[in-house]
C-alpha cells in the first residue's frame, strides 16, 4: 500500500463518520428577512441566526444584522451588527425542528455612547406575549431606535422597521460540513480507484 493511500483512507473514513453523525450534533445557521408593514421606516432587515441545534430549543450563538435600511443609521451602526454583543439581552430562545426555524424569542437593546436613544431588535413569534414580558407585543419582528425613557406600551420607537411574522428560514450549511463532505467523497473515490 502506497504512503498516500495510508493517509487518504483514514481521512476519508473520518469524513464519512462525521457525515453519519446525527444532524442534532451540528450547528445550523438561518438567514431570514422581514420587510416593514406596520412601522414607519420602509425597507427590509436581514438577520442571520447562528449556532442552533436541530430538534431543540435553545439560545443562538450569535444573531447578526446582515442588512437594514440606511435611515436607521448612525444609531444602529453605532451599536454594531452583532446583536448578541448589545448590552441588554432580555431573551435568546429559538426552536429548530427538522431543519426549520419554527420558534423565535429574541430581545436585545443597546444604548451606544450613553445617549438619549436606545436601539432594539425583537424577533418574537410567540403568541400571546410571555408572562415574563407582558408589554412585549407579540408576534413581532422589529428593528429600530427611539427615546431611552418612554412609556413601554405602545413601543416608543418612532424609527422602526416592523412587521408581524410568520417566520420561515432555510438552513445554510456550514463551510466545515461542506468541506468534510467533499473530503469524505474524495477519500472514497481514491480508495475505490486504487482497487
Amino acid at each position: 500500500m502506497k504512503m498516500s493511500a495510508k493517509f487518504v483512507i483514514p481521512i476519508g473514513l473520518v469524513g464519512l463518520l462525521c457525515l453519519m453523525l446525527p444532524g442534532s450534533l451540528r450547528a445550523d445557521n438561518f438567514i431570514f428577512s422581514f420587510a416593514n408593514t406596520i412601522g414607519n421606516v420602509s425597507g427590509t432587515v436581514t438577520v442571520e441566526i447562528m449556532g442552533l441545534t436541530n430538534n431543540t430549543t435553545g439560545p443562538a450563538a450569535q444573531v447578526i444584522l446582515l442588512s437594514y435600511p440606511a435611515s436607521l443609521d448612525p444609531q444602529v451602526a453605532d451599536a454594531g451588527t452583532n446583536v448578541t454583543n448589545w448590552a441588554f439581552q432580555d431573551a435568546n430562545v429559538f426552536t429548530e425542528t427538522s431543519g426549520v426555524l419554527v420558534g423565535e424569542d429574541f430581545v436585545a437593546a443597546a444604548n451606544p455612547g450613553g445617549g438619549s436613544t436606545v436601539d432594539a431588535l425583537l424577533l418574537d413569534n410567540i403568541t400571546p406575549p410571555p408572562a415574563s414580558s407582558p408589554l412585549n407585543p407579540s408576534p413581532i419582528d422589529f428593528l429600530g431606535y427611539g427615546p431611552l425613557f418612554a412609556p413601554a406600551n405602545p413601543l416608543p420607537f418612532v424609527n422602526a422597521v416592523e412587521t408581524v411574522p410568520p417566520i420561515a428560514g432555510a438552513t445554510t450549511p456550514e463551510p466545515s460540513s461542506q468541506l468534510l463532505f467533499v473530503t469524505g467523497v474524495l477519500g472514497l473515490v481514491l480508495v475505490l480507484r486504487r482497487r
